[in-house]
């Protein structure tokens, strides 16, 4: 009998392999020029040498891990047994429960499967490890860090200790910043312009390093052993200005001039460290000057003064990864239809008009060039010279130009190639041209802007903050459109600093111009380009509400001016729209932005150009109770990660995948695994919701509802309560403004008017005074304070706005115990809005204050709510007009009051601990529910109730514990 060859078993061993997940392809090609079978999974690249011979195919995998540069994982595997050669139907079966062994090269021993189902669970194993070992390498990379950090540390302390050591720093400041008609808080900070001397130095050396073997430069080593620290550093930038890494060598040949020769020892440190460095290789794949840049830098004048975040370095992959795979779809199956793939990936354009050091761009570099290595790994193609046209094709612009310095090296560093693309446009007041706003002068012109960047470039070299990584010669040609906009723009509004560690300091613009002149002029030009912006933003709602049938409902928000406001959500929306202007038709922007994005008022405009002109793919945000809400390092707010495709028609079929991680990706392989999942809509560690358009649209004021909570049974619950649908009774819903007579007051008008005093004698204004715990921790709640009149216009305000019902302006969810309060006396608060029904008196306040307190109220209220920090949280007057309650005109308010009434002066535990086993909880619940449904079984309803309980609890402990 004949056995069925190893060619053949491939073939089909694949496409089994293939129906349990792995994407493989068999190869049948002679001379053993490609591998037996390659596999995709997960974002890895796997390759398999299959044979009858354990030790053929050991030897055929170790020598493809030599020769292959793709692959993540090379395995050997070996049949056992040798298949008789049987029909084309039994083979299959055969194979299903054959042996098989497995080994990883070149290191790793046999494991042993039992048929292709254990197989697969196998290769997926294995394809884990790497994640694994970067995990476990993290603790090495953090001490590698602070080494690194003590080095720069030692850098300042020298320099700091020199005579004329503040002479110094200015002159160095003024080479990093170059800057004209304004001041910025840490060009006056020794510590910090030294420790950014420091960097430069350290990451130039770093790139000097690593790209002299190919140039046939020098070692560092010999030229400082020569002619010392300063002048072997000098002569080796001029090396590599030579070489094409113009801005790099340009800007360590600015900062050495002003160094002084007793500064040598600590450069020659600096240089030591970048040495040890270039030794690490692998260090350098994963951003880690990227994450050197980050650690030192994060320092509070930056960071207030430029609005700066840096982003963190997995949630920065997985953001490229996911718009790179929007943009580029790498699994092919002809090698012509592969070949066309990898000349989109070759001719793809990115821009990051934000870019800080760079992250972001280093994350898309890197993830064009792993598809273009797996297209290539996939397909035998030639990748030779593809990291070098990916390059060509990355543009980044920054306000300052020591970040795109930073970028070019960071991006030269990545490629081994000098990153060319990279400009620090000019934000200030340049005299009589006028005030500049840095990238954001795209919306207006941009070849204005190009053009300007070539006569600032070379007319006010010595006046003025712009600078490109090659020699500008002529204009500067800005593409009008790209193929991927990502960024992490700043996120502040146009204002002062008001904290009191800037006390003293002359207010400024973005927290950073002290000079009254310019910070007019840049105040008044921005004021201006905001209004244009919110123009054209409200054109492009009303197109959408045109176009769009299920949106009527959303016409009441026209009697809400804030949500045709873009003031209070800053720098931010103005970037993205920028991106909307600049990526072209089938395009991604990628953005990490505020949470509020998806709820908060003066970004609605926003998610209606989304809605309109883009498909939204992918929105990712985090619950994260121990590594945090955010994706930007140095922050504790909470941000969104999105990701969206320019689109000039709808399908019907689109779809947007929310995604809430009760656990973020701590390393690059792990963010890349994620980000493959979110594709596929299964993710690890985290709560996926999917939201077809229509449901898109239909809650379009506040699309946090969608990942809101990190469950996905309590968020499909929450939606159905919106809906009115409690699962054991429906119940009429109404947005609350169709209720409400009058609400108020907010709390500076609040302050403006009253002064509280504690209340001895009944009080003429009766207040609810603070936000503490002991004020929330049942639903009824009584006066503690009396209101003194500030202006006589306090007492016409009291008259017009007190009220029974209290509804919170700011929630601490982990101290709050209640929602919504009642209290017998009209009175008002400072951080609880009073609310006056139409109709239905005492009874109907308390009906709507025990529902809100329901568990079905606490879920709707969650699920709405404007985020800020975590678990603080808020809904605005217009959020709460806007939230779904019960219709209490369609109920029997009197039997909800009653109902109220014998539970209101209980008290429940803190929110995040009523639903694993509080008493109160459960009497709550089943109080309204005997109120709306008399008629309902109550042991059926402890059952659905406890059930509920148990979704709603994981939830808030994978948010607070």
């Amino acid at each position: 009998m004949g056995y069925v060859s190893e060619s053949a078993l491939n073939a089909r061993l694949a496409r089994l392999l293939s129906g349990l997940g792995l994407d493989c392809r068999a190869e049948r090609v002679e001379r053993r020029k490609r591998p037996d079978i390659r596999c995709y999974h997960k974002g890895h690249s796997i390759l398999i040498e299959a044979s009858y011979s354990e030790r053929d195919a050991e030897k055929d995998a170790e020598r493809r891990a030599q020769q292959e540069e793709a692959p993540l994982l090379a395995l050997a595997l070996h049949y056992p047994q040798r298949v008789p050669d049987v029909r084309e139907g039994e083979l299959e079966e055969l194979l299903r429960n054959l042996p098989f062994r497995l080994k990883a090269v070149p290191r790793g021993g046999w494991r042993e499967a039992k048929g292709v189902a254990e197989l697969a669970k196998a290769i997926e194993s294995l394809a884990r490890e790497p994640v694994n070992e970067e995990r476990a390498k993290e603790h090495v990379n953090k001490e590698r860090i602070n080494k690194v950090k003590g080095v720069v540390e030692g850098f300042v302390r020298t320099c700091s200790s020199l005579p004329g050591s503040r002479k110094v720093a200015e002159e160095l400041s003024n080479a990093l910043y170059r800057l004209y008609g304004f001041r910025v808080a840490e060009t006056k900070d020794e510590e910090i312009v030294y420790a950014q001397v420091a960097l430069v130095l350290l990451l130039s050396s770093l790139l000097y390093e690593s790209v002299r073997p190919q140039h046939g430069l020098r070692p560092l080593r010999e030229l400082v052993r020569e002619r010392g620290p300063i002048a072997g550093l000098r002569e080796a930038m001029e090396r590599l200005r030579e070489a094409d890494y113009s801005l790099p060598a340009a800007t360590v040949l600015e900062v050495l001039s002003p160094l002084p020769p007793a500064a040598a020892p600590a450069v020659e440190r600096v240089i030591a460290e970048a040495e040890r460095l270039a030794q690490e290789p692998h260090l350098l794949s994963q951003d880690f000057a990227g994450r050197i840049y980050h650690t030192i830098t994060g320092d509070i004048a930056l960071r207030k003064g430029f609005a700066t975040y840096y982003t963190e370095i997995p949630a920065a992959y997985m953001l490229a990864w996911l718009a790179a795979r929007e943009v580029v779809r790498v699994n092919v199956g002809e090698d012509e239809e592969a070949r066309r793939v990898l000349e989109k990936v070759k001719s793809t354009k990115v821009v990051d008009f934000a870019c800080g050091s760079g992250t972001l761009l280093t994350a898309s570099f890197y993830s064009l060039s792993r598809l273009a290595r797996n297209l290539c790994f996939l397909r035998s193609l030639d990748c030779r010279e593809v990291e070098r046209a990916i390059l060509e094709n990355v543009y980044g612009f920054d306000a300052l130009k020591y970040a795109a310095q930073i970028t070019s090296i960071n991006l030269s560093l990545m490629a081994s190639s000098p990153a060319k693309k990279v400009y620090a446009i000019y934000f200030g007041y340049m005299g009589s041209r006028g005030a500049w706003l840095g990238s954001l002068e795209l919306l207006e012109n941009g070849g204005r802007v190009g053009g300007i960047l070539w006569y600032i470039e070379e007319e006010l070299r010595r006046a003025v903050t712009v600078a490109s990584i090659m020699d500008t010669k002529g204009r500067v040609d800005i593409p009008k459109d790209f193929d991927i906009v990502i960024m992490n723009p700043p996120f502040t509004r146009a204002t002062g600093r008001t904290e009191r560690r800037f006390a003293g300091e002359e207010r400024g613009l973005f927290g950073f111009i002290g000079d009254e002149r310019a910070r007019s002029a840049l105040v008044s030009r921005y004021n201006a380009l905001r209004k244009k912006v919110r123009e054209e933003l409200l054109q492009e709602a009303e197109e959408l509400f045109d176009k769009e049938p299920l949106l009527a409902h959303l016409q009441v928000l026209r009697s809400f001016r804030e949500y045709y406001d873009i003031t209070q959500a800053g720098e931010g929306l103005l970037f993205v729209y920028l991106a909307y202007k600049y990526v072209k038709p089938g395009g991604v922007i990628a953005f990490v932005l505020p949470r509020n994005l998806l709820s908060g008022v003066s970004w609605f405009l926003v998610r209606a150009l989304l809605a309109h002109k883009f498909h939204l793919r992918y929105v990712i945000v985090s619950s994260d109770n121990k590594r945090g809400f955010n994706f930007s390092e140095s922050t504790e707010l909470s941000e969104c990660l999105i990701v969206a495709k320019r689109v000039d028609a709808h399908s019907p079929g689109e779809e947007t995948v929310f995604v809430n991680f009760y656990e973020k990706p701590r390393g690059i392989l792990e963010a890349l695994e994620r980000a493959e999942e979110i594709a596929s809509g299964k993710v690890e560690g985290a709560a996926v919701k999917k939201a077809k358009r229509e449901e898109l649209l239909r809650y379009l004021d506040n699309l946090n509802r969608f990942a809101a909570l990190p469950e996905e049974d309590a968020v499909e619950a929450a939606l159905r309560v919106l809906e009115g649908d409690l699962g054991l009774t429906r119940v009429p819903m109404v947005r609350l403004g169709e209720l409400v007579d009058s609400m108020g007051v907010h709390s500076t008008l609040f302050h403006k008017l009253f002064e509280a005093r504690a209340t001895g004698a009944p009080a003429r204004f009766p207040l609810l005074y603070g936000g503490e715990e002991a004020n929330r921790l049942r639903m009824l709640a009584e006066p503690n304070a009396e209101g003194l009149p500030r202006e006589p216009k306090a007492v016409e305000i009291f008259s017009k706005f007190s009220g029974r019902l209290l509804l919170p302006d700011r929630v601490w969810l982990d101290t709050a115990h209640v929602i919504a309060l009642y209290s017998p006396v009209p009175l008002l608060s400072n951080v609880f809005y009073s609310v006056r029904l139409k109709g239905g008196g005492e009874g109907a306040e308390k009906a709507l204050a025990l529902w809100l307190n329901t568990t079905w109220g606490i879920l709707s209220y969650l699920v709405s709510r404007e985020e800020t920090r975590g678990r603080w949280m808020r809904l605005t007057e217009s959020q709460w007009m806007l939230l779904p309650v019960i219709d209490v005109r369609q109920l029997e308010a009197s039997r909800l009051a009653r109902a109220f009434d014998s539970v209101a002066s209980m008290q429940p535990a803190r929110i995040p601990r009523q639903f694993s086993g509080d008493p109160v909880r459960l009497q709550i619940d089943l109080a309204f529910l005997r109120a709306v449904e008399p008629s309902v079984e109550e042991a059926r309803a402890v059952e659905e109730l406890k059930e509920l309980y148990g979704a709603v609890d994981l939830a808030l402990r994978r948010w607070t514990s």
